[in-house]
C-alpha cells in the first residue's frame, strides 16, 4: 500500500536525514511574522520574515480548518494571535483569540520556562479592543493582520531572543498533550500496518499536487454520507482506520517529497513522486532522469551525477539510439 510505503519512507528519512523532516506531532509551515514579547508578556515588536512568502519553520502540528473556530498552538494567523483581522469581522476575531488563549493556557499552565510564562502573561494582558496597545507593533501590524502565520519570540531581560517552538519545556508539554489526547480516543486496527493504534479522524493535508487546492488536499477523507460505512456515520476516519501515528508519518513524508524538486515531477495532469529505498541521492537522480526530470548538481555525499549518463537516458527516453 502506498500509505505504508510512505510511512516507511518517513521512518527512513527520520533515521538517515533527521534535519529534513519534522518529528511526529510537529510539522513544517511557512511563517511570515514573529511577535516579540517581553518576559512579562508585553508586545515589543513584529519582525517580518526575510522572505516575502515566509520562512519554513518546524511548529506543532496544526489543526485542519474548514469552518468554525479552531486554534493552533504557538503558530497561527493574526485573528488567533491578536484577536484582530483585516476582514471586518471583529466578533469572530475575538472568538479566535479566546480559543487561542484557552489552548495555550491548557498546555502551558504547568510549564515553568521563561517563554511559557511570557506567553501566558501576553494572553492575560492583551486586549484586542484597545487600539492604543497597537502603536508599538506598527508598521508591521497591519501587514500581519492581512494574512500569514505568526509565531512567538520572547526578548529576555538579558537581551536574547528566545523562540517559542524551540523551548524544550514547551516542546515536552506539547508532546505529552499529543500522547494524552491519543490515549483518550480509543484504538482500532490500522489498515496500513496491521497494528492497533488511535485512528486518525482527519488525515493530513497534502500540498503541491497538481490541480489540488494550494492550501492542501486530503489523500484520504470521508466528507459525505456516500463514503461512510454502516455503523460509522459521522465518524470520519474510523470508516477505514489508519493509525494517527501512521497518518502523520505518511503526510510528513509525502509533503517532503512534494517540496523537493528532485523527488517529484508532473507527467501530463499527474503528479509523480519517487524515492530510493535508502534515500540514496544517486538512485533518486537516476529515476528522475528516466522520467525526464532533472538532477541535483551534487549528491548528498558529494558524488556528482555523470552527465554522459544523463545524455544516454534522455536519448533512450526519446526513442533514439544511445552509445
Amino acid at each position: 500500500m502506498i500509505i505504508s510505503a510512505l510511512a516507511s519512507c518517513y521512518e527512513q528519512l527520520l533515521r538517515e536525514h533527521p534535519d529534513q523532516v519534522a518529528r511526529l506531532g510537529w510539522t513544517t509551515c511557512k511563517v511570515k511574522y514573529q511577535l516579540v514579547i517581553s518576559e512579562d508578556g508585553k508586545p515589543v515588536k513584529i519582525i517580518p520574515a526575510a522572505e516575502k512568502n515566509g520562512v519554513t519553520r518546524v511548529v506543532p502540528t496544526q489543526v485542519k480548518r474548514t469552518a468554525g473556530v479552531k486554534a493552533n498552538f504557538l503558530c497561527d494567523t493574526a485573528s488567533y494571535i491578536f484577536g484582530v483581522d483585516a476582514k471586518g469581522k471583529p466578533d469572530r476575531a475575538f472568538r479566535c483569540f479566546e480559543a487561542s488563549r484557552v489552548i495555550h493556557a491548557q498546555i502551558l499552565n504547568n510549564v515553568g520556562s521563561v517563554v511559557a510564562r511570557a506567553i501566558l502573561a501576553y494572553y492575560s494582558s492583551w486586549n484586542p479592543g484597545d487600539s492604543s496597545t497597537l502603536k508599538c507593533l506598527e508598521p508591521e501590524f497591519e501587514n500581519a493582520c492581512a494574512g500569514g502565520n505568526v509565531t512567538f519570540a520572547v526578548l529576555s531581560d538579558g537581551g536574547s531572543l528566545l523562540l517559542a517552538e524551540e523551548d524544550e519545556a514547551i516542546a515536552s508539554a506539547w508532546d505529552e498533550r499529543t500522547i494524552d489526547v491519543s490515549a483518550d480516543a480509543g484504538t482500532m486496527v490500522c489498515l496500513a500496518t496491521g497494528e492497533k493504534g488511535t485512528p486518525a479522524l482527519l488525515h493530513p493535508s497534502i500540498k503541491g499536487v497538481y490541480g489540488a487546492q494550494s492550501a492542501g488536499a486530503s489523500l484520504v477523507s470521508f466528507n459525505a454520507p456516500a463514503f461512510e460505512s454502516y455503523g460509522h456515520d459521522g465518524e470520519q476516519g474510523r470508516n477505514a482506520p489508519v493509525a494517527e501515528k501512521t497518518a502523520q508519518a505518511y503526510g510528513l513524508a509525502l509533503n517532503y517529497l512534494l517540496s523537493d524538486r528532485s523527488h517529484h515531477m508532473r507527467m501530463g495532469d499527474t503528479t509523480v513522486v519517487f524515492w530510493a529505498e535508502h534515500a540514496d541521492r544517486r538512485n533518486t537522480d537516476l529515476f528522475s532522469l528516466l522520467l525526464g526530470g532533472r538532477t541535483q548538481s551534487a549528491a548528498a555525499d558529494g558524488a556528482i551525477v555523470d552527465k554522459s549518463l544523463e545524455s544516454v537516458l534522455r536519448s533512450l527516453r526519446s526513442g533514439k539510439s544511445a552509445d
